[in-house]
């Protein structure tokens, strides 16, 4: 079963923070959202009692913090120094994001961006996502006084194993015909240019996680957790996008402020009648693949790289029938049910198994790693 999020991005596995998860009719309100939040895990379960308490009123009135104002249609160099991003406190600014990329990925980027339909194409507002996941990890590193000599180096061999078994074959099947030299020299490019970032959040957190275990260790991590490998959930979802189709930049704070009104009216009907979800979704839900079909996705995996993280992640941890809080990815918020669970197979850990087990359990355990870590580094975006 397929979708506009599973046809949109692949790498998107490492892109979005961790679930907040709700039983089925349990009465829960809509999570505040707002620019620092919108993006990440809010630090608290929405659903949680904590987040039903009532507000005490604040002694005093802060001022509202002021946006900045994005333009509509970006330049170089004329916007270099606009803030995108703020990052535990620090503004973040185009020129930041420019020179990253120009030391390690792309050394023509700011030529390329004088070209303002690059400037302005929805793969800035991604590159800026994975920045913000890159400085936050660096930042990690340092604290645990983890040297990164060899840190684009490691990059370098995850692009060529990524370019080798996912975005060369995708291109020959594409077009049906094998990549000739001149076209294979512009598409690794093009490559290092547009997942550079991403694959460096997976070599960063190769570093903070070695996946070093012992073997009884991982006999006991499969006997709790054997559904992992052979196992399958059915899911549904109902998705409000927070970002325009066109452009990738999240929609102005007015519609976000109509947005956030519609996931607590689609959550109050829930609370009254979770039986709803299928139907809600035909009428609310923004993807248009999977709303006519009651927000049907189908079977995914525990390591599903077709679907953000945060919503995998999400339907495993929930009971068959159950309903999440809302869920925030790079594309918008979610509520997902569990639909179901079907078994395939079964592994046992001997043998090329436990290499397996391994490699799986050190992927769920950067993934949870990349969730806290989005947690414990406040970001606000603006584009």
């Amino acid at each position: 079963m397929r979708n506009r999020l599973i046809d949109a991005l692949p790498f998107l596995l490492i892109l979005c923070p961790a679930p907040s998860l709700r039983a089925q009719g349990t009465s829960t309100q809509a999570p505040p959202t707002t620019e620092a939040t919108r993006d990440q895990d809010p630090g608290s379960d929405p659903g949680s009692e904590e987040s039903r308490k009532p507000q005490t009123a604040p002694t005093k009135t802060r001022p509202a913090r002021s946006t900045p104002r994005i333009p509509q249609i970006l330049e170089w160099p004329k916007d270099r120094g606009l803030v995108v991003a703020e990052l535990d406190g620090k503004k973040i600014r185009l020129a930041d994001l420019a020179a990253h990329l120009a030391a390690h990925y792309d050394p023509n980027i700011e030529e390329r961006w004088t070209n303002k339909r690059e400037l302005n194409s929805p793969n800035i507002p991604l590159l800026l996502y994975q920045y913000l996941d890159v400085q936050a990890l660096r930042s990690e590193c340092r604290s645990r006084k983890l040297g990164i000599a060899k840190l684009m180096e490691r990059v370098s061999q995850f692009l060529e194993r990524d370019f080798q078994k996912r975005y060369k074959p995708a291109y020959e099947q594409q077009t049906g015909r094998p990549m000739s030299e001149i076209t294979e020299k512009n598409l690794r490019s093009r490559h290092r240019r547009e997942n550079g970032l991403s694959m460096e959040v997976e070599a960063l957190l190769d570093r903070i996680l070695p996946g070093q275990y012992k073997y009884e260790d991982l006999k006991q991590y499969n006997i709790h957790n054997g559904n992992f490998w052979g196992g399958e959930v059915k899911l549904a979802h109902i998705f409000f996008s927070t970002r325009d189709p066109a452009t990738g930049r999240l929609y102005p704070e007015g519609k976000q402020i109509e947005i956030r009104a519609r996931i607590h009216d689609v959550l109050r009907l829930l609370d009254k009648d979770p039986s709803q979800f299928a139907a809600l979704a035909k009428r609310f839900s923004e993807d248009r693949h999977t709303a006519s079909k009651g927000g049907l996705i189908g079977y995914v995996k525990r390591l599903d790289g077709r679907l953000p993280s945060a919503i995998v992640a999400g339907v495993w941890s929930l009971e068959n029938g159950q309903i999440s809080n809302p869920i925030p990815t790079f594309f918008g918020t979610h509520i997902i049910k569990r639909m179901g669970f079907n078994r395939t197979h079964f592994i046992l850990p001997s043998g090329k198994s436990i290499k397996i087990i391994a490699d799986d359990r050190k992927k769920i355990e950067a993934e949870s790693f990349l969730f806290d870590s989005r947690r414990n580094h406040p970001r606000r975006l603006y584009l």
